[in-house]
């Protein structure tokens, strides 16, 4: 099948300087129809070492993000490809691409050296006209390091954060108002860290006991050095894992999600999840928001990686919030994606099913994992959830990236933009896979005069024949944006 002729329809993460324009009242657009086509590229192979021969060749953990003046993508991910044995960590690469999503130029080093640690990925915004800033976690020493980049030349690790205890799984937003970011981030010990490539990722502690919290900072870089100018915790010490942060480019304000262990009750496997709000002056909103309370995590083979792991990702009203929930039935183990939406002012709606993945059995040394990201689309006005997931065959797990398109009201959409009666929704983008780990998303609400683009990035190894190990692919997602119900915006225009 050629995927290039598959038609689909899409959305994406907000990019602040298109959105602010929509938010200000700059430009109106009637919205989207509904049943508007889209294209669907062919993955492409955009990043990978491949000339190892061993696990060195293992690129993972991507995020990206679009620099909308520049019109330009930078990609990040992680690498062992510099590391000298198992004790060394990954070194956080990247690679710039053009507005369609084409590689610029090589792929190039960030990190200085390999001490990234193995229990995430970086995270990466646009920190205005040309620059990036890239945050990632540094191992052993459990600190926060960071790097500009606005083009591929090497540059020493900026030292951002560090504390008497481990600081780590940091998300980063810009905020273009201040010229300043605001950070999201994990005080404590880690606990149930993901396993790659059958190694113990658990850099920065795996403490059935953590009392780890989720905290926010504020900084600005002044003289090209961070500068800490605001820190508050957000929860109490209880073991709070995996933050994810978002900010809404209208109002300036923050919505945070992470996974949560309050209510363990000494049940390792046992999460709740919760979310939290703060204003654009980081005031944060009374209370934690229970998302989901006492799910249950168990599973038999302890090469799964599944936690919540929620998203969070801001809208044009609010905010989309979204996690895995785990189920055990007579029949076997589901595995469902959940979603909420969170008003701007008011209380969260009810939970609905996005995906399904059902399993009836054990798979020893292939449990079944999943990771999830979350974008929208300020023309499109619609979010996307991308889930990497396993799904099982006759033949054992088999891995999927799949995509849900949702309306502003939370009702699920086909890949033609039609409305969803099927609880299960979820469908697949890539069926060429092999293996993968992590996605990522962003969107270019602005290619040229006549489409839109979202991009997913993940982590797979090449179809039947190639490496034996993951590299980064990207698949980009087409809107026209000339035709149809769209009021066009000239000054918009690239």
């Amino acid at each position: 099948m050629n995927l290039s002729s598959i038609m689909v329809g899409r959305t994406g993460r907000v990019v602040s300087v298109i959105a602010l324009m929509l938010f200000s009242g700059l430009a109106t657009a009637q919205a989207w129809a509904t049943s508007y086509p889209a294209t669907l590229s062919s993955p492409i192979k955009i990043a990978g070492g491949g000339s190892q021969g061993d696990a060195r060749d293992g690129d993972v953990m991507p995020d990206v993000a679009y620099d909308p003046v520049f019109q330009r993508y930078l990609a990040v991910f992680t690498t062992p490809r510099n590391a000298g044995g198992e004790s060394d960590g990954l070194d956080v690469y990247g690679i710039f691409l053009d507005r369609q999503g084409n590689p610029i130029g090589p792929e190039f080093r960030i990190s200085d050296r390999n001490i990234a640690a193995r229990i995430g990925g970086p995270s990466v915004t646009n920190a205005g006209p040309g620059r990036f800033l890239v945050v990632w976690t540094q191992r052993k020493t459990c600190r926060l390091a960071a790097q500009l980049v606005t083009d591929s030349k090497s540059r020493p690790d900026l030292a951002l954060l560090s504390d008497s205890v481990p600081i780590h799984s940091a998300d980063v937003a810009y905020v273009p108002t201040s010229n300043s970011f605001v950070m999201s981030f994990v005080r404590g010990d880690d606990y149930l860290p993901p396993k790659m490539f059958g190694s113990n990722t658990a850099d920065c502690g795996n403490n059935p006991d953590s009392t780890s919290r989720i905290e926010l900072a504020r900084f600005a870089l002044i003289n090209n050095a961070p500068v800490i100018t605001e820190r508050l915790p957000l929860t109490a010490d209880h073991g709070a894992f995996r933050p994810q942060l978002a900010r809404h480019s209208g109002t300036g304000s923050f919505m945070i999600a992470w996974e949560d262990r309050r209510d363990s009750e000494e049940q390792p496997y046992r999460f709740d999840v919760y979310a939290r709000g703060l204003s654009k002056n980081l005031v944060p909103q009374p209370g934690n928001i229970p998302l989901q309370i006492g799910s249950y995590y168990f599973n038999d083979d302890d090469s799964a990686t599944w936690t919540p792991r929620p998203i969070v990702t801001a809208g044009a009203n609010g905010f989309l919030t979204a996690w895995f929930d785990h189920n055990v039935q007579p029949g076997g183990h589901l595995w469902t994606v959940l979603a909420r939406l969170i008003p701007l002012n008011g209380q969260p709606g009810a939970s609905f099913t996005a995906a399904k993945s059902s399993y009836g059995e054990a798979h020893p040394g292939s449990a079944p994992t999943g990771f999830l990201a979350g974008a929208w689309n300020p023309i499109a006005d619609e979010y996307l959830l991308g889930m990497s997931i396993f799904k099982e065959t006759f033949v054992g797990y088999r891995p999927y990236v799949l995509v849900q398109r949702i309306d502003p009201t939370g009702k699920l959409l086909h890949l033609d933009g039609t409305a969803l009666t099927e609880t299960d929704g979820g469908f697949p983008v890539d069926p060429d896979l092999d293996n993968q780990l992590y996605i990522a998303i962003t969107v270019n609400p602005w290619v040229n005069n006549s489409r839109s683009d979202y991009l997913l990035l993940y982590s797979k190894r090449a179809p039947i024949g190639g490496s034996r190990y993951p590299d980064i692919w990207s698949l980009r997602v087409g809107l026209p944006v000339s035709q149809g119900g769209y009021a066009y915006l000239p000054f918009l225009k690239r």
